[in-house]
């Protein structure tokens, strides 16, 4: 977060947003800017204006500048101006000059990345909800990971850091459902330490099965679950295969034709919340799986996987994708034909792939996961929209606002982007 231009105190003013002030943070930053237009004029006049220095005047000042960066989260201003302050209390004033000079170049580094966040925020803002660009979580609740539709076409559902899966309605955010069977409110509503995902659970892929309008989950910690149309308490389906028990369950997909379940477990010896030791290690024991909810059995598909991680079945159903985190590629597993049981290299994508899913035209949107949890200055691509055949169709950007990016589902002509560390579900429209 101290990299980037801004840190969790912008996400809080965010979050103080509703359908009565939709706009209070673009409004709260453009204050701030007018504000700091007069605040540079009272520095130069300290500064520049006079042969001595008034250093009283200008430590008022930007004492009064380093409180309001402060308060509308303007991490690299605010760290200039900590700077610009120590030196002008020294009386240094060729190091006050060069600090106020650094401090208006955050300033202008700053103003336009916002700018542009916030008319992408306005572009699209009906009073439906699918169509919104940033659909805020209820206060406090971040790391929308993946999302599902139901049998009826509601939704999104979505599971987040704390270990719940939330509904979007008509009237908001609604909890739907948990999967740990014993997980203690006091403890967990709210929690962003990973430390605690073990005994709150961490859904992360979710995936409707239209027949029976039961939800699967796939949790980190759990396992393979299923909670059916009212939601509640999940119930684990399985937590191990072949002797070995799952340590990071990741990413599923359903055939909705046989009920059959494909899922990942991204490592037999690393959890979520080591998921960068994952990385560094080199780790090769993921694993990509089937579930037959006939039977109760799974088979291994594929092991010895590099962070094995989003699953999306093809339409016509006779193949398999599956990301390799790791190696920033997807892989193809065939399910028929004459080379059935055998897997291929699909896509190199240029990022981290996560989940990955497929639209109604039968092509696949890629998330990739760039591990920012803050606005950069990085214009990072957050996703690719791929074709049958593993080629780039489209390349989506987060214009340096959103990162993190998790899952890019497409539902109804709208996208709707998720994140392991944003507190909203980004969405918009899709024209083909």
């Amino acid at each position: 977060m101290v990299q980037g231009f801004l840190d969790e105190q912008f996400i809080q003013l965010e979050g103080l947003q509703d359908d009565a002030n939709p706009n209070f943070a673009e409004e709260v930053i453009g204050m701030f800017f007018k504000d700091s237009d007069k605040v540079f004029n009272e520095m130069e006049k300290a500064l520049l204006g006079k042969k001595s220095v008034d250093y009283h005047a200008l430590d008022n000042v930007i004492h009064r500048l380093k409180g309001s960066s402060s308060s509308v989260g303007a991490a690299k201003i605010l760290q200039e101006t900590i700077t610009f302050r120590n030196l002008c209390r020294e009386q240094n004033v060729d190091g006050c000059k060069e600090a106020l000079q650094r401090v208006k170049n955050e300033f202008g580094n700053l103003r336009p990345k916002l700018e542009t966040y916030f008319q992408f925020a306005r572009q699209v803002r009906p009073s439906e909800t699918a169509s919104r660009p940033q659909i805020n979580l209820p206060p406090g609740i971040v790391g929308p990971e993946s999302m599902a539709f139901d049998c009826n076409g509601e939704g999104p559902y979505t599971g987040v850091a704390d270990g719940r899966i939330f509904k979007q309605t008509a009237h908001g955010w609604t909890q739907f459902a948990v999967t740990a069977r014993y997980r203690r409110r006091a403890l967990c509503d709210g929690h962003t330490n990973p430390y605690l995902e073990p005994i709150c659970g961490r859904p992360l892929g979710l995936q409707f099965n239209n027949r029976t309008c039961e939800l699967y989950i796939a949790d980190a910690y759990f396992g393979l679950m299923k909670v059916g149309r009212n939601g509640g308490v999940a119930k684990q389906l399985v937590s191990s295969v072949e002797g070995t028990p799952f340590r990071f369950t990741n990413a599923l997909d359903i055939d909705q034709e046989t009920g059959v379940v494909y899922f990942t477990d991204s490592s037999t010896r690393f959890q979520r919340r080591e998921n960068r030791r994952l990385v560094l290690s080199g780790d090769r024991t993921a694993r990509f799986m089937r579930y037959d909810p006939i039977s109760r059995r799974v088979t291994v598909l594929l092991k010895e996987l590099s962070f094995a991680n989003g699953v999306a079945l093809s339409k016509n159903r006779d193949y398999v994708l599956v990301a390799e985190t790791s190696q920033r590629q997807i892989l193809r597993y065939w399910l028929q034909g004459p080379q059935a049981g055998i897997s291929e290299v699909f896509a190199q994508v240029p990022g981290s792939p996560d989940n990955i899913k497929r639209n109604a035209r039968g092509e696949f949107w890629v998330g990739l996961n760039n591990g920012q949890t803050m606005p950069s200055s990085i214009d990072y691509i957050i996703a690719v929209r791929l074709d049958g055949q593993g080629r780039v169709l489209e390349r989506r950007h987060g214009n340096g606002i959103m990162q993190s990016t998790s899952e890019v589902n497409e539902n109804r002509g709208t996208l709707f982007v998720g994140s392991v560390g944003m507190p909203f579900v980004g969405s918009s429209h899709v024209y083909y």
